[in-house]
């Protein structure tokens, strides 16, 4: 069921977001683990952004899926388009190497 699901959200983000990647070819879904004090927060739509470590070139119109890690996969996920990424900002303190994400 879960994997059904999972693969009716990515069908759905492909019609939402036909051109993923900054309009240079297709929306990809990017998995990421979460710990559960931030996972709280942003399932409760509380928080919209993530400071993360530059190394999946998430682009505008990706999935973004954030699975909640406590030591291990709780089995809790939550699911965002990506809407804006910050990248190379050290004028505004942004460690080179590091983007935001926001959705």
């Amino acid at each position: 069921m879960l994997l059904l699901n999972q693969k009716l959200w990515i069908e759905a983000a492909k019609l939402r977001f036909p051109v993923g990647a900054g309009g240079k070819g297709k929306m990809k879904v990017v998995k990421k683990k979460i710990l559960p004090e931030y996972f709280q927060v942003v399932r409760a739509r509380e928080k919209n952004f993530e400071i993360r470590v530059d190394e999946d070139n998430i682009q505008v119109g990706d999935l973004l899926i954030l699975e909640e890690w406590n030591g291990f996969y709780t089995g809790n996920s939550v699911r965002r388009y990506v809407k804006y990424v910050l990248r190379d900002s050290p004028a505004l303190g942004l460690v080179p190497g590091y983007c935001i994400v926001s959705w």
